[in-house]
């Protein structure tokens, strides 16, 4: 099948922005990918290919994709994980921009001319990233995806800002979805495919290589739209930033290990307190809401970050009558020293 020609669409396309190879990866979101697609179909900036990577879906997904096969790079490979689905797709990607699309979210018209467009006028960035808003939830519904640090970030008034951000996406993912990114395929040469290891975070390593080496820009245009959905891999709604810390304080484990050596006692000091907040929030959610479910996920944390001392403490917490649990909470400031 030709690729899609990188060529400009409706007044408002860039003719001279870099080719783009648009990665969309899905796992039984028949329901929504349809959306996706059509949402790249419908970029100012038309991308050199569309490639759809199916990681293993058992629902109508292909059925619904059927339509598409003459505009797109369909692939079904059995179910390895959305970082395995992503790295898949970069493998066969020939553009010099790689734009990464979840199955369930969708991009604005001129999310690609205008990320492609910077691309061009900052050759030298690793990464390049807009803002968004939530839907599918009430509670989230028009919310932007830019976290105040990286508002922090944009500084002057202004629609883009070029950044050194590594501290501060070491202090926390300020990034909420992959579908805001596009890398530089040489820059993904450079750091290497995302890691299959972390079912959520692979994402959020991917972000600390590339911010290591090189400048992120930052776009304070909404141009993706991050679906809600609480069959997600970040789970329900009020349970996403114990998923999401979860994953941090494994990927921080990682990196403490490529941090330059003057970083490893800060990043040592950020992990610990997140682990202290994180088991403290768990244990209180599993007393008033679900004691189950927090204990499994306290168990997690005793094991992957042992000896925890303050895993431990917050574990006996979710069960332990009021007076042991005040006790408790009277020695966990020892604990934490």
């Amino acid at each position: 099948m030709p690729a899609l020609a990188a060529t400009a669409g409706p007044p408002g396309a860039v003719s001279s922005a870099p080719s783009v190879s648009a990665i969309i990866t899905t796992y039984n979101q028949a329901a929504y990918v349809g959306e996706a697609v059509a949402s790249v179909l419908g970029q100012t900036l038309a991308p050199r290919e569309i490639i759809v990577v199916d990681d293993g879906s058992t629902d109508d997904t292909r059925e619904v994709l059927a339509p598409y096969r003459d505009r797109i790079r369909y692939v079904h490979q059995a179910n390895q994980g959305v970082a395995a689905a992503r790295n898949a797709g970069v493998r066969m990607a020939q553009g010099d921009l790689v734009a990464l699309l979840d199955g369930d979210d969708a991009w604005e018209p001129e999310k690609l001319a205008v990320q492609a467009s910077a691309a061009a006028a900052h050759p030298g960035a690793g990464l390049l990233v807009v803002d968004g808003e939530h839907f599918g939830h009430p509670d989230v519904e028009g919310v932007g995806l830019f976290w105040p640090s990286a508002r922090a970030l944009l500084g002057v008034p202004g629609p883009v800002a070029v950044r050194h951000c590594y501290d501060e996406l070491l202090r926390m993912n300020f990034i909420s979805t992959t579908s805001q990114v596009m890398i530089p395929r040489r820059v993904l040469d450079v750091v290497g495919p995302s890691d299959p290891s972390f079912p959520l975070g692979g994402d959020y390593d991917l972000y600390l290589r590339i911010a290591a080496r090189y400048e992120v820009v930052l776009i304070d245009r909404r141009l993706t739209r991050w679906r809600y959905l609480p069959t997600s891999m970040s789970g329900p709604h009020a349970r996403r930033p114990f998923r999401w810390a979860e994953e941090n304080l494994a990927v921080w484990r990682k990196h403490l290990a490529l941090v330059p050596p003057e970083r490893r006692a800060a990043l040592r000091r950020r992990r610990r307190a997140s682990l202290h907040t994180t088991a403290r929030d768990v244990a209180l959610y599993g007393r008033g809401v679900d004691r189950a479910w927090a204990t499994r996920y306290l168990l997690r944390l005793w094991t992957r970050n042992f000896p925890s001392p303050t895993a431990t403490a917050f574990l006996l917490a979710v069960w332990a009558p009021r007076g042991v649990v005040r006790l408790l909470r009277a020695l966990a400031p020892r604990a934490r020293g």
